[in-house]
């Protein structure tokens, strides 16, 4: 696991331009409790070792692997007869074509998140980040095995700043990119 300090209200995460700040840009809370130790720590699972897990599975990883070969084959020699999933789109045809998805072995995300309030009495409403894994066939991308929880953010509301809890994933997917 990885850990973010955040404010103690769940405002923001103190990530990228935030890294270097004391207190909150939001609701001026400290950062730092008497003793020097965070308020607040937001705890992130990495994505890469999910993956590296479900490539090895013989039967994930199999199919992983033939659902994004077939895909980039289709992108690449005809037209789309319809859209029936993601890769059907325009956006992934655009993607292969540009050199995105270059081997068998690369993985389509989707990342999204939604709140959810839990003790109301004591006020604490999370947002999951969950990522999807797109290579997998669209009726098991429900199934556990195709939602990965990356991180919740904590606090007693909708964070101010979401895209600030972001900044763990987006570091993870850029190392991910570069090999």
């Amino acid at each position: 696991t990885k850990k973010v300090d955040c404010c103690s209200g769940g405002c923001v995460a103190f990530t990228a331009e935030r890294k270097a700040l004391t207190a909150c840009d939001a609701c001026k809370a400290p950062r730092y409790r008497a003793d020097g130790k965070p308020h607040k720590q937001a705890t992130y699972w990495p994505l890469l070792s999910w993956l590296r897990m479900m490539l090895a599975d013989a039967k994930i990883g199999a199919g992983m692997v033939k659902a994004m070969k077939e895909a980039r084959e289709a992108a690449a020699s005809s037209p789309a007869e319809g859209v029936r999933d993601w890769y059907d789109g325009a956006t992934f045809r655009k993607l292969v074509e540009l050199g995105y998805f270059s081997t068998n072995t690369c993985v389509a995300l989707s990342i999204s998140t939604d709140g959810f309030q839990a003790w109301k009495q004591r006020g604490f409403e999370g947002w999951p980040i969950i990522a999807t894994i797109l290579n997998v066939d669209p009726s098991a991308r429900v199934q556990v095995v195709s939602q990965l929880i990356l991180g919740i953010t904590p606090g007693r509301s909708q964070p101010a700043d979401l895209e600030s809890f972001l900044h763990p994933i987006a570091e993870e997917l850029d190392v991910l990119a570069a090999g």
